[in-house]
């Protein structure tokens, strides 16, 4: 008996939540499957006590304006997350260069939220210590979705360190994700390191003592277009 009581109560609580299932399906057809997310419609439902045009009124009373609420809602739901930066030179997120130098920083990023994240999103400075930067293009990623994106940074002219904090945002001004430090160690070059970078100046492959001579100018002599008379004998020809 108690092996059946239990069987029943587990048909009609799956019963309940395919009834439930339902219920947020029919309630995204009605508003509309594209901008209501399951969990929305589950809200609103389970607060009008799974009544379908009880909640449906309650979404229209509170949500006047249907696109502001989309937008606002899924903004607030966006993420992201760096999986990497991809300077095998950098320890930790910092970068030492000399004053005034220009450099790429680059991370993996993955958008782990539930959202496409809205055309037009950048990675832009938040706070920190002002830095030169640029970014070359907008970064759009669907959920799970990975892309390696990069900026360009030029270091101050003076010598210290320098913090600055990046983090993504919408052009709504919406700023979201996990921060992404930029750390700069600005230093003069040692003395090993100008003879190293001395030494990587790459050579002229075309030395100009190497390089043939070549006549420019007015003053060039140009080849006359009657030939030389043989050599080896200065007689005048004989007549017969």
């Amino acid at each position: 008996m108690d092996a059946l009581e239990n069987s029943l109560i587990s048909k009609m609580s799956q019963m309940t939540t395919d009834d439930r299932e339902n219920l947020i399906l029919k309630f995204k057809d009605i508003i509309s499957p594209r901008i209501i997310p399951h969990e929305l419609a589950a809200f609103y439902l389970d607060l009008a006590n799974w009544n379908l045009s009880t909640a449906i009124s309650v979404f229209y009373d509170q949500n006047g304006d249907l696109v502001h609420m989309e937008e606002a809602f899924r903004q607030s739901c966006l993420s992201s997350t760096v999986k990497e930066c991809t300077n095998k030179e950098a320890i930790s997120g910092t970068f030492t260069y000399r004053p005034n130098t220009t450099f790429f920083i680059g991370w993996r990023v993955v958008n782990d939220g539930r959202f496409r994240w809205p055309d037009g999103t950048r990675l832009a400075f938040v706070d920190g210590d002002p830095i030169d930067y640029e970014v070359w293009k907008d970064t759009v990623l669907d959920p799970d979705a990975s892309e390696n994106i990069e900026i360009r940074i030029t270091c101050p002219f003076e010598m210290g360190d320098f913090k600055a904090r990046f983090q993504f945002v919408t052009p709504q001004n919406i700023f979201f994700g996990e921060s992404i430090w930029v750390i700069l160690r600005v230093r003069p070059l040692t003395e090993a390191e100008a003879a190293m970078e001395v030494f990587a100046q790459p050579m002229d492959p075309y030395p100009r003592q190497l390089m043939p001579y070549q006549f420019e100018g007015p003053s060039a002599p140009e080849p006359s277009p009657v030939p030389d008379p043989p050599q080896g004998s200065n007689d005048e020809p004989m007549m017969e």
